[in-house]
């Protein structure tokens, strides 16, 4: 089973607006220019000038209803950017320039291209120095065609070999990162350089990595490395400092707030107990107050209106025993 495009089948679409991806990071339209061995030239108005690895396409798709993009240019202009039928004679024509390596994505960079290899070629990069990218994982090279795009005077030096696996038998001992991110990015001393395969130790842990899965490498300065490592450390140690700082005002305000709620909770408490002392002290007295009364025969009378303050001294209460002859 095929695993790319049949580029004879695309010849069809040349000069005509499509869309190389339906979706994604690579996805773009713009007018294909050339269908060539192992990759498509597709000019885009706002991007420049795409070479697609046809291994990776998923898709192309022809847009009938919308007019061809038309871009003016010289008649010999696409020319010097149709540099060969296979994807590394574009590259080797490329030597020095300005591309960017994948529309997107954790593995895509700008930078100069400065050599090229049978199954591979070395980027400059601003952010990553010196990266060595595995040809067939690429999906797409973007050159850039404006003023930006000059031969610098001097370039750093770099790993050279005919192959991949010749460059990393010559970067062993050496500290050295596996792909630029994502889920499968592992760094390590790179001890062993095997047919199918490459292993790396960092602290306690050996991997064995895959060589068609490198994607890209680098070289890494040990130098720098310890730098970042120290810079990574302070860095660490400020956020403790800092978390520890904030955690001591926490528990401060923490403690501050629960000295204030215990206060009113004892508070509420004292106020529930007076109120209770008060209750029971006023139902003594009213008892004592019905006891007198009685005993004196004068009336008759409650607790409960004693309590509420509704009892009156009545000489015509009802049941009261009033004496008739009552001497002053």
């Amino acid at each position: 089973m095929a695993k790319s495009f049949d580029v004879a089948s695309l010849q069809s679409l040349i000069g005509k607006g499509v869309r190389v991806y339906k979706a994604g990071p690579e996805s773009k339209r713009g007018r294909l220019i050339a269908v060539m061995e192992d990759y498509l030239l597709l000019e885009s108005e706002n991007d420049g000038l795409v070479y697609y690895n046809t291994e990776h396409i998923r898709s192309v798709a022809e847009d009938i209803q919308v007019p061809t993009p038309t871009i003016n240019r010289p008649d010999d202009f696409y020319d010097r950017y149709i540099m060969g039928e296979g994807i590394n004679d574009v590259l080797n024509n490329m030597k020095y320039s300005l591309i960017k390596v994948d529309r997107g994505g954790p593995e895509s960079r700008m930078g100069r291209l400065l050599g090229v290899g049978d199954d591979f070629f070395v980027l400059y990069t601003k952010e990553d120095g010196i990266v060595y990218y595995q040809t067939q994982h690429v999906k797409s090279i973007t050159v850039e065609t404006n003023n930006n795009n000059k031969i610098l005077e001097e370039y750093p030096e770099y790993l050279e070999g005919s192959s991949l696996a010749e460059v990393f038998g010559k970067a062993e001992t050496r500290w050295v990162k596996i792909n630029r991110g994502g889920p499968e990015s592992v760094e390590g001393i790179l001890v062993a350089t095997l047919d199918d395969h490459i292993i790396l130790v960092n602290n306690k842990e050996v991997y064995r990595v895959a060589n068609f899965h490198i994607r890209n490498f680098s070289v890494m300065d040990p130098n720098a490395k310890n730098n970042n490592n120290q810079e990574n450390n302070n860095n660490n140690a400020n956020a403790a400092e800092a978390e520890a700082s904030r955690s001591s005002s926490d528990s401060s305000v923490e403690a501050v707030a629960k000295s204030s709620s215990e206060k009113k909770k004892r508070s509420e408490k004292q106020k529930v107990t007076a109120r209770s002392r008060s209750s029971r002290t006023k139902k003594r007295y009213a008892t004592r107050m019905v006891i007198q009364r009685r005993s004196r025969g004068k009336t008759t009378a409650t607790r409960s209106s004693v309590i509420k303050g509704s009892w009156r001294p009545s000489r015509t209460f009802k049941g009261m025993m009033v004496p008739k002859n009552k001497k002053k």
